[in-house]
């Protein structure tokens, strides 16, 4: 059993993508808080990014770090969870690696461009699929159970964009447009798996149809190859993307932010692959067992037992289209004194059946010119142990900072279903005063 689950986490991990953590939403003194925010206060009049990266985890039925503590008795956990778990359980992983950063500041102004790569991965857990495997069939005696019924989509795409933000007295209207280059794909798009449980001659009935593009065994390529990364069209498959921001300053204290991203989508041509099963048959059940603790199996045969028994085959593909996740997020800003600011931030994303709601604030100290700091506080999904810090340290031009929602993860990671990280050095010019005690409640034109 112990291998069983080291396995699939590894596979798993290889999708773990870096996403901008929900209190990156506020921490304006980093120019990149424009990717999330167009609209977002300048603080910054040149900003060349070097480096920028991190990693979120996202696991709704159980709290991942468990599985790693000595004294967890796996089979314990993994029993309780596939217990609990239902449909609407998922797995979000997402990583954004920033290759080029560039923004600057010109009068009215603020203009940034560059290169991001993104890997994403929404996993639905196949509740029955999983109760099957561990508590066996008797659970479903005399029924009809879709063993399946879930939604997987990963992607993994570089985009080359381009934005801008003008300002206007106390109004503020920022937009991006990217465009992107598909590299690899997969998706289900109809996951019906029925099983009826009746007597001892069980019958599947099955719709499943899943989509591809790209091939994993070129993955160390893919991340080498220039072109994919700052050549829209290069590989044949094509996207465009849109942001956009709207600030207003309420008073010289109280600003209010709205933001609508990744409107957009990607159209899959090239390398494609369909896997697929439909019509009636008998179902032989699986050959697998979750619940036997000395089972030696890997992750490949698991596949393949799940792929034989619901009779899944693979033929040529045709065109897909995978709509990007759309990002909505409302944040509220309060100055207080010398810069110091309170700021609330209500972030919603909806990817295919699944909706991601978050809530949070932050604190914002400005200690010095050198040295920022901020606390936070953040809920994902019922989930209430999120206290958060990021900070910037500034030396010779140089901006290093490191921004996480889960601070807590460095004592206690077991309590936590959410868990992300991101940090980066920027080459930056920016107004010195601002950071300074002497400053006015918010930045200068």
């Amino acid at each position: 059993m112990n291998r069983f689950v080291t396995l699939v986490l590894i596979f798993l991990s290889i999708n773990i993508y870096a996403q901008l953590p929900y209190s990156f939403s506020s921490f304006y003194s980093i120019a990149q808080s424009h990717i999330v925010n167009p609209s977002a206060p300048v603080c910054e009049k040149f900003t060349l990014g070097i480096f920028q990266t991190g990693i979120f985890v996202q696991n709704t039925p159980f709290r991942p770090m468990e599985l790693f503590l000595k004294n967890t008795d796996i089979n314990n956990v993994l029993e309780n969870s596939i217990a609990g778990i239902s449909q609407r359980d998922y797995l979000n992983l997402n990583v954004n690696t920033e290759l080029l950063f560039i923004g600057f500041k010109l009068g009215r102004f603020y203009i940034t461009g560059g290169s991001y790569n993104q890997i994403s991965m929404m996993f639905g857990y196949p509740s029955n699929l999983l109760r099957l495997a561990y508590f066996g069939n008797l659970q479903f005696q005399n029924q009809t159970v879709n063993l399946l019924g879930n939604s997987i989509e990963t992607f993994d795409y570089s985009a080359v964009h381009l934005g801008s933000q003008i300002r206007v007295k106390n109004f503020s209207v920022g937009a991006r447009i990217k465009l992107i280059n598909g590299i690899q794909s997969f998706k289900t798009e109809h996951t019906n798996a029925e099983v009826s449980f009746y007597d001892t001659a069980w019958t599947l009935n099955t719709n499943i149809l899943m989509r591809s593009s790209g091939n994993i065994s070129e993955i160390s390529q893919n991340i080498l190859n220039f072109n994919n990364h700052f050549v829209p069209g290069s590989t044949g498959n094509r996207g465009i993307g849109f942001d956009i921001g709207i600030s207003l300053a309420i008073n010289d204290r109280l600003s209010l932010s709205a933001v609508l991203a990744d409107i957009g989508y990607i159209h899959w041509q090239q390398n494609l692959t369909e896997y697929y099963s439909s019509g009636t048959s008998k179902f032989d059940g699986l050959n697998i067992n979750l619940a036997e603790e000395n089972q030696n199996i890997s992750f490949g045969e698991i596949i393949d037992s799940v792929s034989a028994a619901f009779n899944i085959n693979e033929r040529p593909g045709t065109s897909y289209t995978s709509t990007l996740p759309i990002r909505s997020t409302l944040i509220l800003d309060y100055t207080l004194f010398r810069n110091h600011r309170i700021s609330g931030v209500l972030d919603y994303r909806r990817w295919n059946y699944y909706n991601i709601f978050a809530l949070g604030g932050q604190y914002h100290i400005p200690l010095s010119k050198w040295i920022y700091i901020m606390g936070s506080y953040t809920v994902v999904r019922n989930n209430f142990s999120n206290i958060g810090m990021g900070f910037i340290v500034r030396f010779l031009g140089i901006q290093l900072f490191a921004v996480t929602d889960q601070i807590n993860a460095l004592f206690s990671a077991e309590k936590l279903n959410t868990i992300s990280f991101r940090t980066g050095i920027n080459i930056s010019i920016s107004n010195p005063e601002y950071y300074s005690k002497k400053t006015p409640n918010k930045p200068q034109e």
